[in-house]
Formats: C-alpha cells, structure tokens, sequence
C-alpha cells in the first residue's frame, strides 16, 4: 500500500465522528431500544414560585467560599471571550459582569431549596446532605444561554413529578453495553420523578435519515415527542463516514476530501437544527440536547492503527479537532438548545478505558456519558468531598 493511500484511509477514519454501525453486547444494526418507567422514585415535592429576580431582598456583596460548600457556581453576562459549553470559557472577572439577584433553585429527592446570587454573581448551597441534586437558576423570559448548559422544561417536569426524555440518532446510543447511557440517564433523573426514557436510536443512521417527512422522523420519533420533556439527539458522525467513502471514491483525492468537509459538517448541522426545528414545532415544551463526539483519535486503538506512519495520530487528532470546533461553532446560543460537550470534557483523555471497541463506548463509557448529560444540565452527585461549581454565561433578554 502506498503511504498517500494508507493516509487517505486512515483520513476517512478521522472524517467519521462516530455513530458507525457495529454489533456489540448493547444492541445491534438497526436496533430500537426502549426504555419503559425505572420505576418508582420520591417526587422532587411542591416547587414555590421561585420569582422573578430581584425578589429575594437585598443582595449579598460576595458568595461565602469560606466552608467550602459542596456546590456554588457563577451567573453573569458574557462579554468576554465567549463560552461555547460548559467546559470552554467560563466566568472572567475582567470583562463578565456579574448578575445579581438572581434565583438559585437547588432539586433534591425531597423537594428544593432556594438561593440567590450575590453582587459578584455567585450562589452556593452547603449542607445540602448526600446524593443526586439538580441546580436550577430562574431565567427570565426570553435568557440566551452561550455556556449551552439552560434547560427548562424538564425541571419543570420534575417539579410537576413525571418526566419523559427522548433519545435518537446513531447507533452510539444503542451498542458497547447491555445498559447503554439512556438508561442511566433515566435512573439518574429517576431519583427527582418518575422517568420514562425512550431510545428510538437506529444504529447507520444518517442526519437526512431524520429529516422532517421521512419515515424515521414522521413513524418513530414524531409519535414519542408529544408528551416528551428532553430530546437528546447523539447524529451526524455517519455522515461524515458517507462523504468521506465518497469523496476518496470519486477521484477528488485526500485533499478534496478535507477541503469538502467543513461544508459537510455545516450541511449535517443544518439537518440537526432543521430537525430539532420541526421537534419544536410538535411540542414547544420539549429541552432539545445535542451530544457533541468525543475526539475518538485520543485513544490507543486509533493510535495502533495511525502510528503506523510517524506522526498522523496527532494529524488526525487535529482534523478531527477542527470539525468538532465547528459543529460548536455552528450551533447558535439563540436557538435554546442544551449542548454536551463530550469533546471538551475527554480532551486529551486517553479513551481506551471508556470504549467497547474504536467508535462505541462500553459499560463504563455508557455511564460518563450519562453522567455528562446529567452534569450538563445542572446534575451533580453529592458525596463527602465534592466541591461542584457550576457557570452560566448568559445574554439577558433584549
């Protein structure tokens, strides 16, 4: 094999994100997985009405770290370098401007308490007991979220005391493991209200595959949104795998094939939002989640198979990396959708502990990415160490 083409086939593997088809222990080809209710849980209890901000009297000067509560975090107006998820970016004293007054709800298994911000922008809870909680900030109506990471509907969900999550997409959340992450998910949110999580994921799936009209989108997932309080979208890495198979195919040559795939990516991006468009329009009251792909080259199984010429790993890993900064790029904080953010937070991970084999991740990856999910939307498990700090970069309401 000649090195130009041995680089391009290990091109294409850079160019598949993931989502490929794969049998596994977790599900198989074209395999619809369903979760029914996980049973009983304490609901979260009667919510107050948390108020609009401003309420809860005169504000503190500064959040009290002194006792190191086991949870505080940050609200402010991002005018900095701006936050694209909750991994990138984050509170900057020298340019974000603090909000204060700002309401804090803090979700447990036995109902919530309430906090605000104080001059600084900041909250904290302690002596809030072990366990799953939930941090949840009142944000007025019409509240950008650039740090991606504001849902609303599914706390209200919990506080109404049934909630209803959706996944669908690619086969990443249907292979690697007997439990895949859905399920967790669902136990994890279980611990606030009952929750029924629905996998309708198909693995080989394509974006245009869930198009609004198709089959898929019309007969699998249309039926399940209407009641639906999350949609959790894990697409577009099969994509990716299609254009490159046809690009290095078509006689165009490695370089057609990487000069084409920023158009690629935003056509796949453009499907995603087209989608989650058409969600909305079905159930205005839905949390729409996209699963951003972890960067599979940090990992040994794709090194065993890059190094076998000196340096492509880190070719691929920064190939990859570019695509992956633009599918954040892409997706715009005004469109209110709740981003997770796998690739910042395993950048520069070694994958090989989370990964049932080069494009699926196995039991313990099945639970990081449901913990990931729960993180991102406010959901941090309390045990006697933690420190948890969550931020908010936001844009108030015009």
């Amino acid at each position: 094999m000649s090195r130009m083409l041995a680089l391009a086939l290990v091109v294409q593997w850079a160019l598949i994100g993931c989502g490929g088809s794969s049998s596994g222990n977790g599900g198989e080809e074209g395999l619809v997985e369903e979760g029914g209710e996980v049973g009983e849980a304490g609901e979260a209890g009667e919510a107050g009405e948390a108020g609009e901000a401003g309420e809860t009297g005169e504000a503190c000067d500064a959040v009290d770290l002194s006792d190191s509560p086991a949870i505080h975090g940050w609200i402010y107006e991002d005018l900095g370098e701006p936050d694209v998820s909750t991994h990138v970016a984050g509170f900057d004293a020298s340019v974000d401007v603090p909000i204060p007054q700002m309401n804090v709800a803090l979700l447990s298994q036995d109902g919530e308490e309430t906090t605000a911000t104080c001059l600084d922008g900041g909250f904290a809870f302690a002596d809030v007991g072990l366990g799953a909680r939930i941090i949840a900030p009142h944000w007025p109506e019409g509240t950008i979220c650039n740090s991606r990471n504001c849902p609303k509907h599914i706390i209200q969900a919990i506080r109404e005391g049934s909630v209803k999550i959706v996944t669908f997409g690619d086969s990443v959340p249907v292979v690697g493991s007997a439990q895949t992450f859905p399920v967790h998910l669902g136990e994890r949110i279980n611990a606030f209200a009952p929750t029924n999580s629905v996998n309708v994921a198909v693995g080989g799936t394509t974006s245009p595959q869930w198009l609004p009209g198709t089959s898929l989108f019309n007969n699998t997932l249309i039926p399940e949104i209407v009641d639906a309080d999350m949609v959790i979208a894990s697409i577009g890495g099969n994509d990716l795998l299609e254009y490159a198979n046809n690009a290095l195919a078509g006689g165009g040559g490695l370089n057609a094939a990487i000069d084409g795939a920023s158009a690629k990516v935003q056509e796949i991006m453009d499907n995603v939002l087209q989608t989650f468009a058409e969600i909305r329009k079905t159930n205005p009251d839905v949390d729409l989640v996209y699963c951003l792909y972890p960067n599979y080259a940090e990992s040994k199984i794709w090194g065993d198979m890059l190094n076998v010429f000196p340096g492509v790993q880190d070719l691929v890993v920064t190939l990859i990396s570019d695509a992956l900064d633009q599918v954040r790029a892409e997706i715009d904080p005004a469109e209110d959708i709740v981003l997770v953010d796998f690739f910042a937070a395993l950048d520069g991970t070694l994958l090989d502990d989370y990964l049932y084999d080069s494009l699926h991740f196995n039991d313990i990856g099945h639970v990081f990415y449901a913990e990931e999910i729960f993180r991102t939307i406010g959901g941090v498990v309390v045990q006697p160490l933690t420190q948890f700090e969550a931020t908010y970069g936001v844009h108030s309401a015009p």
